[in-house]
């Protein structure tokens, strides 16, 4: 199997989980505040949750900081191939993301995406908090990607994986190199009212 090295932190992409308002004010520090609202509003199709803010940088507001409640170590988005520089491609149904840290070299957690291709991870995944430098790659059946760099300290995918690449990244986390490469499936109706299924993977 030939695997496509990405070069650049991409643990954690884009948007995952939990209520939060964009909008919301972050106690007083207007750095924050200000990447909040550069986040701009919530798409209509997804509120608040698990299947919300596809592609974004999760941690913006699941990092502790707020206006989230719940807090992310990691989080993103992966997608099926790369989108075009006015559309995102499409997302990679319950793929498995295994990541390594440094308290743990030789050993890795699988954590699955959601049917937005959301995915994060929390205390109950890594009780101890996750220690940077950080190892991942995801996969799909037999179809998988490994990130060539270490993950350094960002925790969010969407921050450094963003639509479109350029000079400063190399685009949204994706599985296949082009369109046609994907596999002919039918895509599962991801139903924002239906309850996020099991996470965890082998």
């Amino acid at each position: 199997m030939q695997y496509r090295w990405l070069s650049h932190a991409f643990l954690v992409f884009g948007g995952a989980a939990s209520s939060i308002t964009a909008g919301s004010s972050c106690a007083l520090d207007p750095v924050h505040d200000s990447s909040v609202k550069a986040l701009g509003d919530e798409d209509g199709e997804f509120p608040p949750g698990p299947y919300h803010r596809a592609g974004q940088a999760c941690t913006v507001c699941h990092g502790g900081q707020g206006p989230a409640k719940s807090t992310f170590f990691m989080a993103g988005t992966i997608f099926m191939s790369p989108g075009t520089r006015d559309e995102a491609g499409r997302v990679a149904q319950k793929a498995e993301i295994r990541i390594r840290d440094a308290n743990n070299p030789m050993y890795y957690k699988c954590v699955r995406a959601n049917c937005r291709g959301n995915f994060y991870v929390t205390s109950r995944e890594f009780p101890s908090g996750i220690t940077f430098p950080v190892k991942v790659s995801v996969s799909q059946g037999t179809q998988e990607r490994v990130m060539n760099s270490l993950i350094g300290r960002e925790p969010s995918c969407g921050a450094c994986h963003k639509r479109p690449g350029f000079f400063d990244s190399p685009g949204q986390v994706y599985l296949y190199t082009s369109e046609s490469e994907v596999p002919q499936t039918e895509e599962e109706e991801c139903n924002p009212s239906t309850p996020e299924p099991e996470r965890d993977c082998e």
